[in-house]
């Protein structure tokens, strides 16, 4: 995969994050994790505003983020910078929630809609040893140039807000570190030009891999969908589209090496694991 680099960020919250992951009733709950396409669907929101924010402008800049990098998911990290090993097993730690009530009179009719809970991934750990400390989340991307539209990655990643809900304040990060051309992904396999590889030690393929990903073992398929942009609804048509589903694995474990990098086609399957070229 030629014409990429490696470069590992660091987040840290300043607000709640709402990653939505589906509605359970009245609850709209949340991954404790930031998938891929929720970081590069921020960033084009950010740089089209930056254009004038007209549908044509942030259409443009979808297609700018999309060909100039790929996108892995974020991680919570431990007390020493590497990706929390037990994460997918303890939610209570890092999700809580908030309750809304529906502003629009002609929806409070409706009880699913007029009360609701959202659960979000919270600024600071909430039990554990890390209770009260702020959570970080590492994340990272494979860049063609080190800026975009005339700024630094990380300028854009301290500008953009993640997630949703943020009309109710969430969303809001800053980038702590950035580290252009780092050799591990959070201490976390080897992060090299062509791709994210992993051996066996490695133990897990943390977030979402393609199903076309078969030499990995212990986790169901499950489907996977990605909001997005609808341009052709005009002015506010941002996500109103769900895309088709795809089928995914969740931090699978890993049974023999393998060679990854995140997906660049835009849609459900962008951001997630598939195996790197030439692999």
């Amino acid at each position: 995969m030629s014409g990429y680099r490696f470069a590992a960020f660091t987040l840290e919250l300043a607000t709640p994050l709402h990653l939505g992951c589906g509605r359970v009733g009245m609850l709209a709950r949340s991954h404790a994790f930031v998938p891929g396409h929720v970081i590069g669907y921020a960033l084009a929101a950010q740089l089209g505003r930056s254009k004038g924010g007209k549908p044509e402008d942030f259409q443009a800049a979808l297609c700018e983020v999309a060909a100039n990098a790929l996108f892995a998911p974020a991680f919570i990290l431990d007390r020493q910078g590497r990706i929390e090993q037990d994460w997918p097993q303890h939610p209570e730690r890092y999700l809580s929630g908030d309750h809304h009530v529906t502003l629009h009179l002609e929806k409070r009719s409706a009880v699913e809609s007029a009360l609701f809970e959202v659960e979000y991934l919270a600024p600071r750990h909430l039990y554990g040893p890390n209770k009260g400390q702020p959570i970080r989340l590492g994340g990272g991307l494979w860049l063609r140039d080190s800026k975009l539209a005339g700024r630094s990655w990380r300028e854009w990643l301290e500008i953009c807000r993640l997630g949703g809900e943020l009309k109710s304040g969430y969303g809001i990060v800053r980038c702590t570190d950035w580290q252009e051309n780092a050799t591990t992904f959070h201490g976390w396999g080897r992060s090299q030009p062509d791709g994210l590889h992993l051996s066996e030690k490695d133990s897990r393929l943390w977030g979402p891999s393609l199903d076309t990903i078969t030499r990995v073992g212990d986790a169901p398929l499950l489907p996977w969908t990605g909001r997005r942009y609808d341009f052709s609804r005009g002015a506010g048509g941002f996500g109103q589209r769900i895309e088709s589903a795809v089928l995914v694995r969740l931090n699978a474990r890993i049974n023999q090496p393998l060679s990854l990098i995140p997906s660049g086609q835009e849609g459900a399957r962008w951001g997630c694991w598939e195996l790197s070229e030439g692999f």
